[in-house]
């Protein structure tokens, strides 16, 4: 785990025992595989309640080994992102933190960086389930945050495994698991019931989408630039939300359609429009997707200038 030989003890099950954060801070929490760009998540992002005032306080689930912090520039705002060991297969993260405790800032970079690549701890600094590790206002001081587990005897299966597999920015897509799995159930209850939308709202019999939500032969899921599987560099990505809100984005644009089909019954062709945009698709078969983007409503022929993406 972290490129080191791991020595950690087992921790007991299930691993997590404290609230990571107040549950009155949580307006809904979007499960596990959210669409953010051309690329499915494998994180869940907590939207905070803004009628409560103030930043969250932060806390360890468990007790923990930090093992690496970032300390990046994001929209002109500086915030972190800190990894933590619980054992040899289980770790957590949170990104979007606003400030850190005192005993994690020590270990932090103290000038933000230019992008999120981790600091390591020179010596090992460990906190305790409940301890506060710091506080979030969302990304950039407005958005939600993330908080995200890898458990190594987890392996999701992709249409293209061996793509995760070898792409190095990829291999934690491997382990993503659902973080509120790892609570007792009275625990994951409290959160699970806020599992919903990006605007806030829970929406009930959310689960939390353990399984990556790629559909082989169809064209939901994630696309790459390219056939090579050591290529991380994804062109497009398209999935169903809570709620029923279709989202799909390329590099440089999005669309989130309420009330659209569903992607995983398109295995042919089909365009979407709306909001002033279309986006014709046309599936040549299992791992090849042609995507057309433009402005308007949906043309009458697949349109001359597509861009042809992978799994």
């Amino acid at each position: 785990m972290f490129g080191t030989r791991c020595t950690l003890p087992d921790a007991p099950a299930p691993a997590f025992s404290a609230p990571f954060v107040d549950i009155e801070r949580v307006a809904s929490i979007v499960p596990l595989w959210p669409v953010s760009g051309p690329l499915l998540k494998g994180h869940t992002y907590i939207h905070l309640n803004k009628s409560v005032a103030g930043d969250a306080p932060v806390y360890a689930p468990a007790r923990a080994l930090v093992r690496t912090i970032a300390y990046y520039a994001q929209g002109g705002v500086a915030e972190y992102m800190v990894h933590f060991a619980v054992d040899c297969d289980v770790s957590f993260f949170f990104d979007h933190l606003k400030t850190l405790s005192p005993a994690l800032n020590a270990g932090a970079l103290q000038t933000p960086a230019a992008d999120s690549r981790a600091n390591v701890l020179a010596t090992e600094v460990w906190v305790e389930a409940g301890e506060q590790v710091g506080t979030t206002s969302g990304a950039g001081g407005v958005g939600a945050w993330d908080f995200g587990v890898r458990d190594l005897r987890v392996v999701n299966q992709f249409p293209n495994q061996a793509r995760f597999e070898t792409a190095p920015n990829l291999n934690g897509f491997l382990h993503a698991a659902c973080p509120y799995a790892h609570y007792p159930p009275v625990q994951e209850t409290l959160y699970t019931a806020r599992f919903g939308t990006a605007d806030g709202r829970p929406i009930a019999g959310t689960d939390c989408r353990a399984a990556p939500r790629e559909v082989a032969g169809s064209v939901q899921g994630m696309w790459f630039s390219t056939t090579d599987p050591s290529s991380a560099d994804h062109a497009f990505t398209i999935a169903p939300e809570p709620g029923g809100q279709v989202r799909m984005a390329g590099k440089t644009w999005s669309l989130f359609l309420d009330g659209a089909r569903d992607p995983a019954t398109i295995t042919d062709a089909y365009c979407y429009a709306g909001n002033g945009q279309y986006v014709s698709l046309r599936l040549r078969d299992a791992d090849t997707l042609d995507v057309a983007h433009g402005s308007g409503g949906c043309p009458g022929a697949f349109p001359s200038t597509y861009e042809t993406v992978y799994r």
